[in-house]
């Protein structure tokens, strides 16, 4: 049987280290001939859901991908975990953020009163400033999570395809949130943005969530 490109057969091969957490995904893809390689063409799934959307009796729509598409699907996947087994970083091989992977994670345990295993913000962006001013270059993305006093999350908003402004556009990781955040919205101009919000009874029961996109504003 014959695949299109960017739908061949997928095989997945699964590293873990001596607590059993998965550290690592490799993936190969099955071509016409019955060989695995690496190699398979990059697609967005949302384009192949839009054509039977039309028949869909529930009509719904994912958010869009906030990352460039990469020219390949995925070839690799890596994780780390802290000694709490929370994830604090999480890369893929494109750097596709927040599409395959959210990069360096920080969570709650570094915060004071925080709680430790809530993730607050992750980003993929160089943590130390890049040599010159290059609006060109993309540098990656970002996502930052707020919380109600109920300890549930009530925003998170999502930035990506970030380039410089008169600024370098990195992460000052020695901060703190809050200040990374300033920095980040400061020195970074980022093509999409995707803001969620979330609201909560009374028993913890979701009862309403929101998209809100904004894409091209570079702010």
């Amino acid at each position: 049987m014959e695949w299109p490109f960017g739908f061949k057969p997928q095989s997945s091969d699964l590293q873990h280290d001596s607590l059993y957490r998965v550290v690592g995904v490799d993936y190969e893809y099955t071509q016409d001939g019955g060989e695995r390689t690496v190699i398979d063409v990059g697609v967005d799934w949302r384009s192949e859901m839009a054509l039977v959307h039309a028949s869909d009796p529930m009509r719904t729509l994912p958010a869009p991908m906030v990352a460039a598409l990469p020219e390949t699907r995925v070839i690799s996947l890596t994780f780390q975990h802290d000694w709490l087994a929370n994830l604090v970083d999480w890369t893929d091989d494109a750097h596709s953020f927040y599409e395959r992977s959210i990069g360096t994670v920080t969570n709650g345990s570094g915060e004071p009163d925080g709680r430790p295993s809530a993730l607050r913000l992750a980003t993929n962006l160089p943590t130390s400033p890049p040599a010159q001013v290059e609006p060109g270059v993309d540098r990656g993305g970002w996502a930052y999570l707020e919380y109600g006093e109920g300890g549930n999350v009530i925003a998170m908003t999502v930035r990506a395809q970030c380039t410089d402004t008169v600024a370098v556009c990195y992460d000052p990781a020695s901060g703190s949130v809050a200040e990374r955040v300033s920095s980040m919205a400061t020195s970074c101009a980022c093509s999409a943005e995707q803001h969620y919000q979330y609201r909560w009874d009374e028993l913890n029961r979701l009862t309403e969530a929101r998209r809100y996109d904004r894409a091209g504003s570079g702010q």
